[in-house]
């Protein structure tokens, strides 16, 4: 906890010195590059120990933290929206695959069938077992 708290301190000072350079024209693009690399670097600080740090030195600033925080969140979300997109395209690919193989496997056995191929030939190529094109047969029956 003390480590936190001189971490505290610390950020107090360093938001006090970006407060100065406020006036130059790249001062809140410094002081967002700082809040940003802070919240991504401590995994123990919160957003609100940031703002209420903010909060003493200038309204606006805490403000400006806010704001940041909003754009960490949504940029999290956009990218947790994007990994769970990538990841249900993959499973569905896999999924279609694996259909389209089996697929592949069942009309290679069905033609074996038609052609009255020994059933240990058509298990051989198509890598259905017996109880699959068994029941394919009773199927092409019907």
């Amino acid at each position: 906890m003390q480590d936190l708290e001189d971490f505290l301190a610390t950020l107090k000072k360093a938001l006090i010195t970006l407060e100065e350079l406020d006036h130059l024209e790249k001062g809140i693009d410094y002081f967002e590059t700082f809040i940003r690399y802070i919240m991504n670097a401590r995994r123990d600080l919160t957003i609100i120990d940031v703002c209420n740090v903010a909060k003493e030195i200038s309204l606006e600033r805490s403000c400006d933290v806010m704001t940041i925080a909003e754009q960490l969140i949504s940029e999290g979300m956009e990218k947790g929206i994007e990994k769970g997109i990538e990841k249900g395209m993959e499973k569905g690919m896999e999924k279609g695959i694996e259909k389209g193989i089996e697929l592949v496997r069942i009309e290679t056995a069905k033609e074996m069938l038609l052609d009255h191929e020994p059933l240990s030939r058509i298990m051989k190529y198509s890598k259905l077992t017996e109880e699959q094109i068994n029941e394919l047969a009773k199927q092409m029956k019907h």
